[in-house]
């Protein structure tokens, strides 16, 4: 069972253009899989959950004043195992976070336009991750940034050159909570997939 309800609006005070949306969800599931890594190599593994909800909401705005741009973005989400609350005799429990769904992810990218050329900055931070199915492993948190520009060719129109630069400070691995005191592993995605480090990436495209 899923629903869902938003609300958008959209408006201008003199020169500045403001835009928000905000939606809620809900969920609740059965017989959900979800991938959870075990052992000592940490290979995934999918797993049923017998019984899973989730509560959640998304954040969405954008200011635009002139030559400049603000766009958030905000996700806030809370996934709960219900399996270990289930059966009788259970007074009280608190129902862990299911593995690889963050709490809490924020987008934040600001731009600014001197004629032709447009530069940009960016974070993305992701924080609140569980790896197992107790919530005893915690993710550390993550934040990567990335800048770019972009410049339209005056006397060639419809031709656009571009460089953006991602994981700009080039995060490369974060500190864990091991058994035996703190260890530093790679950062990854929700699957633990490795991410890479810096990159920068050009290109060139034309429009008629």
């Amino acid at each position: 069972w899923t629903a869902d309800a938003g609300v958008r609006a959209r408006g201008r005070i003199g020169k500045l253009r403001l835009e928000a949306e905000a939606v809620a969800f809900a969920s609740d599931a059965t017989d959900l899989i979800v991938y959870v890594y075990a052992g000592a190599y940490g290979r995934a593994r999918a797993t049923n959950i017998g019984r899973a909800s989730t509560l959640g909401a998304e954040l969405d705005g954008a200011a635009r004043f002139e030559a400049a741009e603000l766009h958030v973005s905000y996700t806030g989400l809370d996934a709960r195992n219900g399996t270990l609350c289930e059966g009788g005799g259970v007074v009280a429990c608190v129902r862990p976070l299911l593995p690889g769904r963050p709490r809490h992810d924020l987008v934040v990218d600001a731009s600014y336009a001197i004629g032709p050329l447009r530069v940009r900055y960016g974070i993305d931070v992701v924080s609140g991750m569980t790896a197992d199915l107790v919530g005893n492993v915690v993710v550390p948190a993550r934040v990567l940034t990335s800048a770019g520009a972009r410049f339209d060719v005056p006397f060639m129109p419809g031709l656009r050159l571009a460089v953006d630069a991602r994981n700009l400070f080039d995060v490369r691995t974060a500190t864990y909570a091991g058994a035996l005191g703190t260890v530093r592993e790679p950062i990854g995605d929700a699957l633990e997939y490795p991410l890479p480090g810096r990159s920068v990436l050009v290109s060139a495209r034309f429009t008629r």
